[in-house]
């Protein structure tokens, strides 16, 4: 997916869970065990969102299409899906 379909689906995703405003910078992640360090930005679409909504972008800078995933990232997404429950 292009970064700006990315970034479409995400403000589609936190539109719909209730969001306003814009994403906002929450740090950095290492998400692509190919790149050194934290080279993954995240997005937060959290402000006012209905109850266990939100959404996140996270962005690996310079990465591939298909990343060599990090050996964090599965434990990642489950906490933060988890983090998420829908009522």
């Amino acid at each position: 997916m292009r970064p700006v379909r990315a970034r479409q689906s995400v403000t589609n995703w936190a539109a719909r869970n209730g969001c306003a405003g814009d994403g906002v910078d929450a740090g950095m992640l290492d998400l692509d065990r190919s790149l050194d360090g934290m080279e993954s930005t995240i997005t937060r679409y959290a402000s006012g969102c209905k109850a266990g909504g939100s959404a996140e972008l996270w962005t690996i800078a310079d990465g591939q299409h298909l990343p060599e995933l990090s050996e964090h990232f599965t434990r990642l997404v489950v906490e933060w899906l988890l983090g998420h429950p829908k009522p």
